[in-house]
């Protein structure tokens, strides 16, 4: 899929009209569409707490399924990793580059892309795909996918 027709149709996810949670699932769909990357998902980081939280997640292949709604310890998943600097935005290699994750061991991560996503300035939790086989991404998708993951900062609601 050419990175021109992408954004065409990630245009499209966004209308305002839409609900929230339509929105970041048509995203989802399209990102795994876009990467191959067998999983994608939305989680939101409590750093304070060690948790990050499945908010939304798009299951695509039979290698890889991460559920909505679960929590993990999120000094031991990838997303800190990345978040803290000490691993890349996207690896297919994440046995290599990021062996200290339980996370990625347990689930058996070959292939993972994490970007930041914040809300009103500050850090919300990260927009997420992984596989585990190696997938190869190239940098203009990855950037494309850096600004969905911008735009769901800016729609994400307050919390309650």
């Amino acid at each position: 899929m050419s990175v021109s027709s992408l954004e065409a149709r990630i245009d499209a996810v966004f209308d305002p009209a839409r609900p929230f949670p339509d929105i970041v699932r048509d995203l989802l769909a399209l990102v795994s569409e876009a990467t191959g990357l067998s999983t994608t998902y939305l989680a939101r980081a409590h750093m304070r707490e060690d948790e990050q939280e499945i908010l939304f997640s798009h299951n695509t292949g039979d290698d890889l399924f991460v559920p909505e709604e679960i929590k993990i310890p999120w000094s031991e998943g990838v997303c800190s990793f990345v978040h803290d600097g000490r691993a890349p935005e996207f690896t297919d290699d994440v046995p290599g580059v990021i062996p200290d994750s339980q996370v990625a061991k347990l689930l058996g991560y070959q292939s993972f892309l994490s970007l930041p996503v914040f809300r009103h300035g500050q850090f919300f939790g990260t927009l997420c795909g992984c596989s585990a086989r190696p997938i190869k991404v190239s940098a203009s998708t990855i950037e494309l996918i850096r600004k969905c993951a911008q735009r769901i900062g800016e729609l994400l609601p307050d919390d309650d």
